[in-house]
C-alpha cells in the first residue's frame, strides 16, 4: 500500500490489521504497518533489469517478444494484421572506430529517442542489441499504413546527430515481415523479418524492404 507522508512524499507500507473482540464482540482493530519502500524500489531495479534495456531504457527482446506474443493472440481471434519491423543501423561499427565506444553509446540514445518519438503509442519499440532495433506495428490495415511508418522511421534516422561535437551522419536499412501472411508464429516472423532486412542492405541500405509482396 502507498502512503502519503508529510515529510518523505509518498512511502510503501505492508499494513496487517488484527480484529480484537471481548466475549465474541467486535471491539476494534489493531493495525500494525512496515515501511517496504526500499523493498519496493529493489524490485521495481530488477524488474527494471529483467525487461528493459539498460542503455537506452527501452523494452529489450525478453519483453518485446511477450508483447507480441500477446498481440499475436490478440491478432489471431479477431483475424486483424499486424507487423514487425526490424531496423539495423548502416555504418555503426565505423562510429565506434572513429569516435569511441562512449559517443557510440550516446548516438544509440539519440537514435532510442528519435525512434519513440514517431512510433504510435499503441505500438512496442525495443533494442535487442547494438545498433539493432525492432518495432511492434500491433494491427495494420493495409500496406500503405505499413510504408508510411517505415518512411518515417527511415526519414528520421537518416538526419544528421551531434553528438559532444561530433557531426554524425547515419542510416539505417528496415526489413518488414506482415502476419499472417510471412507467419504465424513469432519466431517465423522475426526470422523473415530479418531476412528482408539483409535484403535491404543488399540493395544499397537506406531503405526498407518487405519479406515479400503484400
Amino acid at each position: 500500500m502507498r502512503v502519503k507522508t508529510f515529510e518523505h512524499g509518498y512511502i510503501w507500507c505492508d499494513i496487517q490489521g488484527t480484529p480484537v473482540y471481548e466475549e465474541h464482540v467486535f471491539k476494534h482493530i489493531i493495525l500494525t504497518s512496515r515501511d517496504v519502500t526500499q523493498q519496493v524500489k529493489y524490485e521495481e531495479e530488477l524488474k527494471q533489469l529483467a525487461f528493459y534495456d539498460e542503455l537506452t531504457g527501452l523494452p529489450n527482446r525478453r519483453l518485446f517478444v511477450d508483447r507480441a506474443e500477446h498481440n499475436l493472440a490478440r491478432c489471431e481471434r479477431n483475424h486483424l494484421k499486424f507487423a514487425l519491423l526490424f531496423l539495423d543501423g548502416d555504418g555503426f561499427k565505423s562510429i565506434n572506430d572513429q569516435y569511441g565506444h562512449d559517443v557510440g553509446d550516446e548516438f544509440l540514445k539519440e537514435c532510442a529517442a528519435r525512434l519513440k518519438n514517431v512510433v504510435r503509442k499503441e505500438d512496442t519499440i525495443s533494442r535487442f542489441g547494438g545498433d539493432e532495433f525492432v518495432i511492434l506495428l500491433t494491427s495494420v490495415d493495409n500496406e500503405d499504413e505499413i510504408e508510411e511508418a517505415a518512411t518515417r522511421y527511415v526519414s528520421t534516422m537518416d538526419k544528421p546527430l551531434i553528438i559532444k561535437g561530433n557531426e554524425i551522419q547515419a542510416t539505417f536499412s528496415v526489413g518488414i515481415s506482415v502476419f499472417p501472411k510471412n507467419g504465424s508464429t513469432i519466431e517465423e516472423l522475426m526470422k523473415q523479418a530479418d531476412e528482408a532486412l539483409y535484403m535491404a542492405k543488399e540493395r544499397g541500405k537506406n531503405q526498407f524492404v518487405f519479406y515479400n509482396e503484400w
